[in-house]
């Protein structure tokens, strides 16, 4: 009978055992002002982490709302497309699944698209 010998790989000293969590409980976003938002100013400490520790992983970041996990996504568009190919063949089935998920935030997007435009077609006007 053979006896199985373990090894033990050992921790060079100069490395870390763990990587602190950047955010503790909810994430920076959540916690930030909505004009800080705007602003991307909520990055900054997410950078700063990253330049110190030379890499930037998802487990670092902290507690993600179920909501911006890409499981949920996943699950939330495959229900919607599922839905829309019960309904009957359609070629365009993918198109509509994906704006009956994500139509408040394409119709956010178009909003904000539209207010530019009107910003920068009105520019001469104001001047003038």
């Amino acid at each position: 009978m053979q006896s199985q010998q373990t090894t033990q790989i050992e921790e060079e000293p100069g490395e870390a055992a763990e990587k602190p969590k950047l955010f503790e409980g909810t994430t920076q976003v959540s916690k930030s002002w909505w004009i800080l938002r705007i602003f991307f100013s909520w990055v900054t400490p997410l950078m700063a982490h990253a330049q110190k520790y030379d890499e930037l992983a998802i487990e670092n970041y902290g507690n993600i709302r179920e909501m911006d996990k890409v499981d949920y996504q996943i699950e939330k568009l495959r229900a919607s497309w599922a839905s829309k190919v019960a309904g009957g063949p359609s070629k365009n089935a993918l198109i509509f699944a994906i704006f009956k998920c994500y139509k408040w935030n394409l119709l956010y997007l178009m909003f904000c698209n539209f207010f530019s435009i009107c910003l920068t077609l009105a520019k001469p006007i104001i001047l003038y």
